[in-house]
Order: structure tokens, then C-alpha cells, then sequence
């Protein structure tokens, strides 16, 4: 556990099919830029060591960044109106890709030292949204970086979820459907990872519920 400070189905809709708001986050994925490749926004946190759950104050709900994040894509909040109800809306889906990891890696944070200064670190992704077994968009890329971490997660959440095998397949595809597992390393299945932390709050900015056995995420390659 570390202690980082920082700065239903919906009515009418076929329960192989959902539709989503064809406008939402359009306009700000096209007016944000993507940060350059190994760049960072210019801000640090102060590490101090726990176990099992970053601790600090809350994220505001206007959370913005300059660059292009999920909450500027049409994956923001993609399954809040469709929960997973022990499998009862098998839909929208979401494979994910990692393009680019950060500059000197995504680092252990049980490494570090009380106090610690570490320097943000920013992936890029790109992700395919299923709405319906023949219906997927391409949604554009963004970055997440360290400096967006929701606080007050137990991210041993997404390890635990990271290691479940429920799919159906054994290759790793952009979809309809999930492979055995939905991560492919170790990497994301340890609660102290970078990458780990990174997929926890891409899971909870499209209102995923970390606590279920839910295969409707995954992560290509």
C-alpha cells in the first residue's frame, strides 16, 4: 500500500446492443493535442509509504489536464448507464491499447522512500469501442499520466480483476470478444505498478467497477 500526496439496460435498447451519446467528448479530443513522445506535464509528488491504497484529497470532478485524456474521449463514463449486473449487459465492450510507455519505465513504487520526489510519467493509448457484436468505433488516442492518479483507490482491486480468466478466446484481438485474461503481464496484476495504477483510473474514468469479475474491458498488447 502507498501514500502518494499529490499535487442497466437502458428502456428500448436490445440487450445486444446499447447506444451512446454521438457527440460526447468529440469536441475536445479534436481541439487537445497529444503530448509529444517521452513528454511530460511539469509537475512531481511527494511518495510516502503505505500499503494497499494511495491516500490523499480527492480528485475535483472538473479535473482537467492540456493534453488529451480519456475524459476528452467518448470512453468517459461509457458504462455508467450499463453496470455489469452479474453479466446481464454484456455490452459496450472496450479493447484497450498501449502505444507508448514512459520515458525510463512505469517503475515499482515499493522501491521508493518515504518522502520521495518522482517525476510524472505518461503513457499513450488508443482503445476500440463495442456498442453491439457488429457495431465498434475507433476512438482516438490520449495519454494518462501519473499526475491524474485518483487517490483513495485500492488498486490491489485491478490486480485482483487483472488476473481473473473469463474469456472466451485465447488470442489477444481489438474484439468483440475478450481473451482468456484481460491483461496480458505481470505488470498489471501487481497493486504497487505503474501500469497497474494507470489502468485503475482508465477503469474508473469509464466507470468500470473494479470490484467485479466483469470481462467487457482488456488490454491488446
Amino acid at each position: 500500500m502507498i501514500d502518494i500526496s499529490f499535487e442497466s439496460r437502458a428502456g428500448g435498447v436490445a440487450a445486444s446492443m446499447v447506444r451512446l451519446d454521438t457527440t460526447h467528448g468529440l469536441t475536445p479530443a479534436v481541439q487537445k493535442q497529444l503530448l509529444p513522445p517521452g513528454g511530460v506535464p511539469e509537475r512531481h509528488r511527494d511518495l510516502h509509504m503505505q500499503r494497499g491504497m494511495i491516500h490523499g484529497p480527492a480528485r475535483q470532478v472538473d479535473f482537467e489536464t492540456s493534453y488529451r485524456s480519456i475524459r476528452d474521449t467518448r470512453l468517459l463514463n461509457v458504462f455508467a448507464n450499463y453496470p455489469w449486473n452479474n453479466g446481464g449487459n454484456q455490452w459496450p465492450r472496450v479493447a484497450l491499447v498501449v502505444d507508448e510507455q514512459p520515458t525510463g519505465g512505469t517503475g515499482k513504487f515499493e522501491h521508493a522512500r518515504g518522502g520521495e520526489k518522482i517525476m510524472d510519467r505518461c503513457w499513450r493509448l488508443r482503445a476500440r469501442l463495442w456498442t453491439g457484436p457488429d457495431s465498434s468505433q475507433d476512438i482516438v488516442p490520449f495519454n494518462w499520466c501519473l499526475s491524474e492518479m485518483r487517490f483513495n483507490v485500492a488498486y490491489n482491486d485491478v490486480a485482483l480483476w487483472g488476473a481473473s480468466t473469463y474469456g472466451v478466446q485465447p488470442d489477444r484481438t481489438l474484439g468483440p470478444n475478450a481473451p482468456f485474461l484481460p491483461v496480458p503481464t505481470l505488470q498489471y496484476r501487481d497493486g504497487l505498478h505503474g501500469d497497474t495504477i494507470m489502468l485503475g483510473n482508465i477503469l474508473l474514468d469509464m466507470s468500470f467497477d473494479l470490484g467485479m469479475r466483469d470481462n467487457r474491458v482488456w488490454i491488446v498488447q
